[in-house]
């Protein structure tokens, strides 16, 4: 063999042992890495508006449910932490959660907290939420959040499922929408009532007047009507005097004093 070709089949084979001692090398650490423990858990729970249904505790609680260590001294290689995501979005008020183990072996949890758009009070005077996503969530005894408030004639209980099937749940879901798609009435809009004739009643900050809104045909001409009234009899009507704004009559608006 020349001095050429004994270089060559050299470098080859230092390359080798260099090859096989890095993924003996990676292996190993990576071995050691899995035998590491979790030393702590961090919650970091995303929140919209000033909602706070789920805290600290009650994730560290989810948590105890899922393992009864709370993940505290557990193997790296024994957190399975796609099934714990699994299992966090499974909790009432849980949205969507990431979790993941940083460099300092510590569990880190991120939650987004599902947002209510509405609360419901139904006719047997049960409480429920509608989210943001159109899905029922359960009323907290611990927060209130300062959503809009729809009572009446409604029925449909929580937690018997927590999808909208009734067409007065669609309508309500669909109505808040429509209202918090529009600046002037997201933060005026304080109630909405359902009658006996299946129709919806608004009570605003504006006066001590219900607005009669029908059905939900042509509501967006209706509440920009609504509007239209608001900003024309503003520091010109005294709106304290009217019982009753009826918007039913398509591009009317009659007004009923006390």
């Amino acid at each position: 063999m020349n001095k050429k070709k004994w270089l060559n089949a050299g470098m080859w084979t230092l390359h080798l042992l260099l090859a096989s001692g890095f993924v003996t090398l990676f292996c190993f650490a990576r071995i050691e890495y899995k035998k590491e423990v979790c030393k702590r858990v961090v919650a970091d729970i995303h929140r919209e508006n000033d909602n706070m249904f789920l805290d600290e505790n009650d994730l560290m609680n989810v948590l105890y449910e899922i393992e009864p260590t709370g993940f505290i001294g557990v193997k790296r290689g024994d957190i399975n932490l796609l099934k714990i995501e699994k299992d966090l979005v499974k909790y009432k008020y849980v949205a969507s959660a990431d979790v993941f183990i940083n460099n300092q072996s510590e569990l880190i949890v991120s939650l987004k907290e599902r947002y209510p758009l509405l609360r419901i009070i139904n006719k047997k005077g049960v409480s429920y939420y509608v989210d943001h996503h159109g899905k029922k969530m359960p009323f907290s005894a611990k927060f209130t959040s300062r959503v809009i408030v729809a009572n009446g004639y409604i029925t449909g209980d929580y937690p018997n499922n927590d999808t909208l099937k009734s067409t007065v749940l669609q309508d309500l879901y669909k109505l808040t929408k429509q209202i918090h798609a529009l600046p002037e009435l997201k933060t005026a809009v304080q109630q909405i009532y359902v009658n006996k004739a299946k129709e919806y009643e608004l009570v605003t900050l504006f006066g001590s007047h219900t607005v009669l809104l029908g059905d939900l045909s042509d509501l967006d001409d209706k509440l920009n009507g609504l509007i239209a009234f608001y900003k024309a009899s503003k520091d010109k009507v005294d709106l304290s005097k009217y019982k009753a704004v009826n918007l039913k009559y398509k591009h009317q608006i009659v007004c009923k004093k006390f």
